[in-house]
């Protein structure tokens, strides 16, 4: 991808990619981490489990509307 202009050569994506919170604090600021709104944190952290895969999508809506979306809302 970085190769191809997708991804900034600067930004460290590979290795070691964490989730976490505080996010919207503007761009490329987490060295290739995902970074949630602590809401959608909260929310992801109640329906995941250890060893849960994790599929990484970009997307501008939110967490809890993507989960509405592909039928997997928590109840």
């Amino acid at each position: 991808m970085k190769r191809r202009g997708k991804i900034a050569a600067e930004i460290g994506i590979g290795g070691l990619i964490e989730i976490h919170g505080k996010g919207g604090r503007g761009t490329y600021w987490t060295n290739g981490c995902v970074a949630l709104a602590n809401e959608d944190m909260n929310l992801l952290y109640s329906l995941a489990r250890k060893g849960t895969p994790i599929l990484i999508i970009g997307s501008s809506i939110s967490l809890e509307k993507a989960l509405k979306n592909y039928g997997y809302a928590k109840n």
